[in-house]
């Protein structure tokens, strides 16, 4: 992957996304889905709008358009890494809850990012 290694990734897991959903594979669909969310949150940029919470514009006006923050090979691994180790967390407690299917859910879910992590960058 390249400078914006973002990009290349979430064009792989809407790829991924269509076959998933194509064989019906539930689980697969709920964290690409997420994966997807995930590495558009990262990219977002806070644009200043002088204490505003939000600011009009015209119908067609492009000034709000912003280019999304690129993100480096090593920042989408650790952003994906990340993410498994919140589910691998999360299934820690709901274990010690006494909810053993959930945190089994959590740990396929884990497993299924860290896929996605170990690709070549």
């Amino acid at each position: 992957m390249g400078a914006d290694a973002a990009a290349a990734m979430q064009a792989r897991l809407r790829a991924d996304l269509k076959q998933a959903m194509q064989s019906r594979a539930t689980l697969d669909t709920r964290v690409i889905r997420a994966l997807i969310a995930a590495i558009d949150n990262a990219q977002a940029i806070t644009i200043d709008l002088d204490g505003a919470a939000s600011a009009m514009r015209a119908f067609g006006d492009s000034s709000g358009e912003v280019p999304r923050r690129p993100l480096s090979a090593e920042d989408l691994r650790a952003l994906l890494m990340r993410e498994a180790g919140e589910r691998e967390a999360a299934a820690l407690d709901l274990k010690d809850l006494g909810r053993p299917e959930d945190a089994n859910r959590l740990l396929a879910e884990a497993a299924i990012v860290r896929r996605y992590a170990a690709l070549p960058g």
